[in-house]
């Protein structure tokens, strides 16, 4: 009986020795976040009640741009000022300010000589809170002359963010 019992515990030793029969397989975890760079809800139409030195619109609108990198925003006015509709290159100049601390906006357009596509740009860093977007960046147009010609004025203004 002894040698049975000695016997049969060789026996567990070597299978416990020899190990139970494994595999292994691995699985990558990913997924990605689509890019997003945007301005939103700047007003279509902005009217200055009185074409004089010093009147004002603003407005504030969205922006958001989820690139590691960063952003460029830029201004750009298609005219170079407010156009007389009625004498082509004639107008009143302006100056635009847009800014927004938290994003580290702070960029600044003088439209006032006519040259057309006129523009400016400025690099905002990349960011959580750009990442996240803010809805509350600030756009005020300033004018810098008096309207001389009756009837209306008008120029484009574009606000455009481009991922670094």
């Amino acid at each position: 009986m002894t040698k049975s019992i000695i016997l049969g515990s060789v026996t567990a030793l070597a299978l416990v020795f020899a190990g139970a029969a494994s595999a292994q397989q691995q699985t990558n975890l990913g997924g990605s976040v689509a890019p997003v760079c945007f301005v939103n809800n700047l007003n279509p139409s902005l009217n200055f009640a009185n074409i004089v030195t010093g009147a004002q619109v603003t407005d504030a609108f969205d922006v958001r741009c989820n690139d590691v990198d960063g952003a460029t925003m830029s201004l750009t006015s298609a005219e170079g000022h407010l156009e007389s509709d009625d004498f082509e290159d004639q107008g009143v100049g302006y100056n635009v300010n847009m800014s927004q601390a938290a994003i580290g906006l702070s960029l600044s357009l003088a439209a006032l000589v006519g040259i057309n596509d006129i523009s400016n740009t400025d690099a905002l860093p990349g960011s959580f809170t750009l990442a996240s977007g803010v809805n509350n960046a600030a756009f005020t147009a300033t004018l810098a002359g008096n309207g001389v010609w009756a009837g209306g004025y008008s120029d484009t203004l574009t606000v455009d963010i481009t991922a670094n």
